[in-house]
């Protein structure tokens, strides 16, 4: 039966002596790269100067910030009015439902128009609406 390897025997070979510990570990210099590494060579504090510089260049700036709260909150205000609008629909829809079910009432009540099975269906119909409402 034939089995591929995941890795090449060569490979293999090569990293057994540093598993076995019998390869030295390489010196780090005092700029801590590695020999053969062609790192810079950067203290903590210039570093983290770069990267300070490099957050205060991403800031938005304050003119972009004012643009952006006005536009939030003139989408906030639409968004309002809508809302508005919508429950100022509803609560007229309501009152017209309101108003069928009284005059439901004073068909059945008083003017006796209308028996109770009729009364009953249009009245459940309606308030199932405002409930839906």
């Amino acid at each position: 039966m034939l089995v591929s390897s995941l890795i090449s025997e060569g490979l293999f070979c090569r990293v057994q002596p540093v598993l076995s510990g019998r390869v030295p570990s390489m010196r780090r210099n005092s700029a801590h790269t590695r020999p053969g590494c062609r790192g810079l060579n950067v203290t903590k504090a210039s570093l983290e100067g770069l990267f300070v510089d490099e957050l205060a260049r991403l800031q938005p700036s304050a003119g972009y910030m004012r643009l952006l709260k006005e536009s939030v909150v003139k989408v906030w205000k639409e968004r309002q009015s809508a809302v508005q609008t919508e429950l100022q629909a509803a609560e007229h829809a309501r009152q017209k439902l309101q108003r069928k079910l009284d005059r439901l009432d004073e068909a059945f009540l008083f003017e006796r128009s209308i028996d109770i099975d009729t009364y009953d269906r249009h009245a459940d119909r309606v308030r199932e609406q405002v409930t839906l409402l």
